[in-house]
């Protein structure tokens, strides 16, 4: 629809993420398994053809958290999808397996809805000139150990 153009990750397509082609390379450079993708066509106002974007999904999915380091609030229930839910809600401290996440930079786990980056992931995105205000890159990412 006509309106501003899309930041570098644009949420609230049914649940996935439409993303830049800057922010594309970077995923794609650093951590080609966790994602995939959907080039997208996009039109500017006026009808041409706009800049490259992608239709993205983080397909990697890692048990990886620490729940004896961590401090979170592990809800158990038959009713969630795999008996349990992270709940990060007023506050959590992740700590990580890293026998489990083997190289890996960017997943989901089994118990959560929210992404998780590792700081190599973070850095790149930067680097690559992707701003680090969420207002206008459409990225927020908060510290795993401090939230």
């Amino acid at each position: 629809s006509k309106g501003p153009a899309p930041r570098d990750l644009e949420g609230g397509f049914s649940g996935y993420w439409l993303v830049s082609e800057r922010l594309h390379g970077v995923m794609v450079q650093v951590d080609p398994h966790a994602f995939a993708f959907a080039e997208c066509e996009v039109h500017l106002p006026d009808g041409s053809l706009g800049p490259r974007y992608f239709l993205c999904d983080v397909i990697r999915e890692l048990d990886a958290v620490d729940e004896s380091s961590s401090k979170l609030d592990i809800e158990v229930d038959e009713g969630f999808v795999n008996g349990k839910f992270y709940s990060i809600a007023g506050g959590a401290s992740l700590a990580f397996r890293p026998e489990v996440l083997a190289g890996s930079h960017v997943f989901l786990t089994p118990f959560s809805t929210f992404v998780i980056a590792d700081r190599a992931f973070v850095d790149a995105v930067h680097s690559a000139g992707v701003p680090e205000n969420p207002a206008e890159s459409g990225i927020s990412f908060i510290d795993a150990s401090d939230i």
